[in-house]
């Protein structure tokens, strides 16, 4: 039953429409719930989603298929292949008639912490007399249920469970106006009673609307959005204290905020999530309030942080406000990751340099802000498809500035010491040399090893308060000119910033397609596969313009915004 209603849950959660503030369910639905699910007429946009080019395109993929294959696809395919079969009804016929009025999914403390009690209460816009008169009347259905409670309900609600053992069955009633579905008897009743029938048993119910926290988290976010979840994260955190976040994750960028994102999470008392999407935007936001400071949380009130320097082929950026000192002496493994070079340098000596040591905060010389960006570059090297490598860089703000320059050296040529080409074991001999750009002087390392044109270069420089670590020379030349000519960098007072251009994404595709097909034909088999998830990737990325976000961290507040802009014809019929 959790799995069902999971599999409901995320396909609704992505594709909902048309909330309207009078529309909630809440108050209809019994209250004290661990996470509560609430939205309205999504049926004739999810009719429009699945013929978009934008969809079918990710049905087309081949990744999709590896998907499609999994256990929980399976498992949801199979229950709307037993709807379908049940009802003698096209799942899509089915959607219209269920889904074009309100719906909210609830779900409840239970004896196993791992399979809560769950409830699912259906509106439909119209009546739903047809699926009531196609339980009493299809033998083939009443085989598989049994009818309950003929004498605690009222004559027009008819009452079921599946048979079999009472602990597992399911439990399910229905009028002309709502269909509601549960995992217990208890709260099937509870339930139905908030309807506004007589239930004979049947305590006084609080709904969800009338919860402390659900109130203050609908003040906080607003009422008027198409789709909200919300999420007692008090009472979620005794049954699993992380949240299914892992205790350990190689990644160093992102073991840091889900790091930050555990912490808050346990001095929380709620947290709530909304969407709201009119075919060309998608807005997705997350609040949480804060019941006491987090002993390792950061605060991110009245900090100011730059936004990644949009630079010519700038394809997307992220920017950090973050004490990484304070983080590093805190978690010592936090740079054990694979992922990027010379992480396992951030230790010891040059990690106190860089740092500051246990006793001595200020004495390291990397700040609290850190942005990073990426964009086109004919001069950032090739990965072992041969397909060319877009430059990136880090600009990360200094403690102090007296020093910085030679410690940036020594910290740069030990990288350099562990970098090789994918493409080859041969160890990279590196040229470096210092030169001089607009004033500004940058450690420059060639390789000895080819005359290959698109080869990496990576640069270090200090420009200002800050220094840059790059990859690709070209890109740091951009940046500068961009500093330079620029007044001020525009910046944010939220803790993080990202960003990703998909027009210039499509075009970094367009411009490696020859070494991406033959990477998909190889992966694929044939020329035809590879042909069609390379067709299929391009769709992808055409139907968007942008993804940003947000996130920041104050006292009383968490909070993460989401915004994708969609090319308009991205949901064309």
């Amino acid at each position: 039953m959790a799995k069902i209603v999971a599999s409901l849950c995320f396909i609704f959660f992505l594709f909902s429409n048309e909330l309207k503030a009078d529309g909630l369910i809440s108050k209809e639905m019994p209250g004290d719930a661990l996470v509560f699910f609430e939205t309205k007429g999504i049926s004739e946009f999810l009719v429009k989603v699945r013929d978009s080019s934008f969809f079918q395109s990710l049905l087309g993929s081949g990744d999709f298929d590896e998907i499609k294959s999994s256990d929980f696809i399976k498992e949801v395919s199979s229950t709307f292949d037993f709807l379908e079969l049940f009802l003698r009804k096209d799942i899509w016929v089915l959607n219209e008639k269920l889904l074009n009025g309100t719906m909210g999914v609830a779900a409840y403390e239970s004896e196993d912490p791992e399979d809560p009690n769950v409830v699912i209460l259906i509106k439909p816009k119209e009546a739903s007399d047809w699926l009531k008169n196609r339980i009493r009347f299809a033998p083939l259905i009443r085989l598989g249920i049994k009818r309950i409670g003929r004498t605690d309900f009222e004559k027009d609600v008819y009452a079921y469970r599946t048979r079999g053992d009472k602990n597992e069955s399911t439990y399910f009633a229905l009028n002309n106006d709502w269909i509601i579905v549960t995992s217990s008897r208890r709260l099937l009743k509870d339930t139905v009673s908030l309807q506004g029938t007589k239930v004979d048993g049947a305590k006084i119910v609080t709904p969800i609307s009338k919860d402390i926290k659900y109130s203050s988290m609908i003040r906080k976010m607003g009422a008027g959005h198409q789709a909200t979840v919300f999420l007692n994260t008090k009472k979620i955190s005794k049954i699993d204290g992380r949240f299914g976040i892992p205790e350990k994750i190689e990644d160093p960028m992102l073991s840091l905020f889900l790091g930050g994102v555990v912490n808050q999470l346990v001095g929380s008392s709620y947290t709530g999530l909304v969407i709201d999407f009119d075919g060309e935007k998608l807005n997705f936001s997350v609040d949480m309030d804060r019941e006491k400071e987090a002993e390792s949380s950061v605060s991110t009130e009245g900090i100011q942080i730059i936004l990644p320097p949009k630079i010519h082929g700038y394809l997307g950026g992220v920017s950090v406000y973050q004490p990484f000192s304070k983080w590093h002496r805190k978690r010592n493994d936090l740079f054990q990751s694979k992922i990027i070079p010379g992480s396992e340098l951030l230790k010891g000596k040059l990690s106190n340099l860089l740092f500051g040591e246990s006793k001595d905060i200020d004495a390291g010389y990397i700040g609290d802000g850190i942005a990073f960006l990426s964009a086109i570059a004919d001069d950032a090297g090739q990965d072992e498809k041969g397909i060319n490598l877009p430059g990136f860089c880090f600009l990360v703000d200094l403690n102090k500035i007296e020093g910085a320059e030679s410690t940036m050296h020594e910290f740069f040529e030990e990288m350099l010491s562990e970098l090789n080409v994918s493409k080859s074991d041969v160890k990279i001999e590196w040229k470096k040399e210092v030169e001089t750009h607009k004033e500004i002087r940058l450690l420059v390392a060639r390789s000895k090893n080819s005359v290959e044109t698109n080869y990496p270069t990576p640069n270090c420089f200090q420009i200002g308060s800050r220094y840059c670590f790059s990859s690709s020379l070209n890109l740091s030349l951009s940046l500068i000119k961009k500093i330079q000519e620029t007044e001020s960098l525009p910046v944010s007072d939220k803790g993080l910033n990202f960003n990703l251009d998909f027009n210039q994404l499509t075009k970094f595709f367009s411009l490696n397609k020859k070494e991406y097909l033959s990477e998909l034909t190889r992966v694929r088999g044939d020329d035809r596969s590879g042909e069609r998830d390379f067709n299929n990737i391009n769709i992808f990325l055409n139907s968007l313009q942008s993804l940003s976000g947000t996130y920041e961290s104050n006292h009383g507040r968490l909070g993460f915004d989401l915004e994708a802009r969609f090319k308009t014809s991205s949901f064309d019929e």
